[in-house]
């Protein structure tokens, strides 16, 4: 039986506060009809799902990264604040990589639903709506700007929130990252059923400390059938391998990313190491491991 949940504390518990009084607004212009609106009023562009088109990394010669688009971070500071998310995400996709993730929160992190819905009308690839997810608001809002899939964070999320936002998602047709960063919380993720997607985040939201081993030590217990990702700290091609090698499917990269002179060539050291891995690439169990 998984650890009962707590709520957040610390910068997450901070940034969900946030988030809720945000959203009570944005709820009330909703059951106005105001909002969300259709950004731009033009037709989204359709894009395959976020577990799909890492599934087909290898019949597509893509590398299974998905590249993050981020200013700021309440752990780093500023990272890249005069970025344009579109011009940067566009060198992303010619890159070759599987995916492109988008940091829509402005106050902590420097980015906008606007930012989500220029790269989608750029890229040709599956785009993530990157932001604490309180309500079923933010993931409206989330299909209206053309992302193809929503983060949902375990220790933000009370199992009953949860359950109903990853039902949205799914409603609306959206995939949905399952985020979480200890044993307990992916117990209680499995346990919960119908997760399709879950990342392991190698970062504690409550604390901003990184241990690079946890998706190490993670990802081998998610079940074959779900796409697993790990997330935060990679900095590296040979980082990068470690948590392929461990079982992830795919592994989110922003910061590294943002702040290198040449992305692109990052994303080639990456890609070569993964071809290095070859055969050495073994599924993990099509069951859960206790």
């Amino acid at each position: 039986m998984s650890a009962v949940w707590e709520p957040p504390k610390g910068r997450l518990g901070e940034i969900v506060a946030y988030k809720k009084a945000r959203c009570a607004g944005a709820e009330g212009l909703r059951r106005a009809g105001a909002w969300p609106r259709e950004p731009g009023g033009q037709p989204r562009r359709k894009t395959p799902g976020l577990a799909d088109a890492i599934r087909r990394v290898r019949q597509t010669g893509r590398v299974p990264i998905i590249a993050e688009v981020k200013r700021r971070s309440p752990s780093a500071g500023p990272i890249a604040p005069d970025t344009d998310a579109a011009a940067r995400a566009a060198a992303y996709g010619r890159s070759g990589v599987a995916a492109v993730s988008v940091l829509a929160d402005e106050a902590f992190f420097g980015g906008s639903p606007e930012d989500v819905e220029a790269v989608s009308r750029t890229v040709g690839l599956p785009v993530l709506y990157k932001d604490v997810v309180v309500c079923p608001a933010q993931v409206e809002l989330a299909r209206h700007c053309g992302a193809a899939a929503v983060l949902l964070i375990a220790a933000a999320l009370a199992p009953h929130d949860l359950r109903m936002l990853l039902d949205t998602a799914y409603d609306l047709g959206l995939d949905a990252i399952v985020e979480v960063h200890d044993g307990p919380e992916l117990d209680r993720v499995l346990e919960m059923g119908g997760v399709r997607i879950i990342g392991v985040n190698n970062r504690d939201l409550q604390t901003f400390e990184v241990d690079m081993q946890r998706a190490l030590r993670l990802l081998p217990r998610i079940p074959g059938e779900v796409v697993a990702i790990a997330e935060s700290g990679y900095r590296s091609a040979q980082q990068m391998a470690e948590a392929w090698a461990a079982g992830a499917d795919a592994v989110l990269v922003g910061e590294a990313l943002m702040r290198s002179p040449d992305p692109e060539a990052l994303v080639r050291e990456a890609r070569e190491a993964y071809a290095r891995l070859g055969e050495g690439l073994r599924p993990r169990a099509a069951t859960r491991r206790t």
